[in-house]
């Protein structure tokens, strides 16, 4: 049967008034996770009040190693 392995990131994207979110930043991260074997497989936003996003919490998984 097929293991799995996680991994978290918490990336922050709060600006001063609003959401601060680069997209280019966010890119080069999964792209770098998927280069490595990662799968998101989760992303949750965690907002800081108000309905506000202020981090994005992203699970990934991969096949744990033999």
């Amino acid at each position: 049967m097929q293991q799995w392995e996680y991994h978290v990131e918490l990336v922050d994207i709060s600006g001063f008034w609003s959401p601060n979110v680069d997209p280019s930043i966010i890119s080069r991260m999964f792209n770098k996770a998927g280069s490595d074997g990662w799968e998101i497989v989760g992303i949750v936003d965690i907002n800081s009040g108000h309905g506000q996003s202020s981090r994005l919490l992203v699970t990934f998984k991969r096949p744990r190693p033999a």
